[in-house]
Formats: structure tokens, sequence, C-alpha cells
């Protein structure tokens, strides 16, 4: 799986969850397209999807402000 196909798996997931269009570098947080239920859908798909395991302790704003920071950090659990 290559970092595109999990950036756009994760831009359907917010889109399809929020209604929100996103960008690579569009600010999750700071922007409120992303709250504390959406962040666990979207952690769930995820994990669904990559069959990773994304562990609770790592659910830290850091490692989901963007969906580059996202997929580069599923990528390294893959």
């Amino acid at each position: 799986m290559d970092l595109n196909e999990i950036k756009t798996y994760i831009k359907d997931v917010i889109e399809e969850s929020t209604g929100a269009s996103v960008d690579d570098d569009t600010m999750l947080f700071d922007e409120e397209i992303l709250d504390s239920m959406s962040i666990l859908f979207l952690i769930s798909s995820i994990e669904s999807q990559f069959d990773v395991e994304l562990p609770p302790d790592e659910v830290v704003q850091s490692n989901y402000e963007t969906v580059e920071r996202i997929a580069n950090y599923v990528s390294e659990k893959m």
C-alpha cells in the first residue's frame, strides 16, 4: 500500500463522516473538522482497512493533525 492510497482512504473517510473536503495539509483539529468522536471513527476505520493497530497511548494530536501526518503514521505501523 503506497502513501497516496492511504491518504485517499483517509480523505474519503473524513469527507464521508464529517462532510468536510480536506487536503493533505488541512489542519484537522484547528479547523474543527475532527473532534473526539470523529477521530475514534477514523482510527477504527483505518485499523480495519489496513489491518494495523493504532495504540490508544499514541492518539495524540501531533499524529492526527493533518491527512499527511496520519498517512505517515499509519505507514510506519504497517
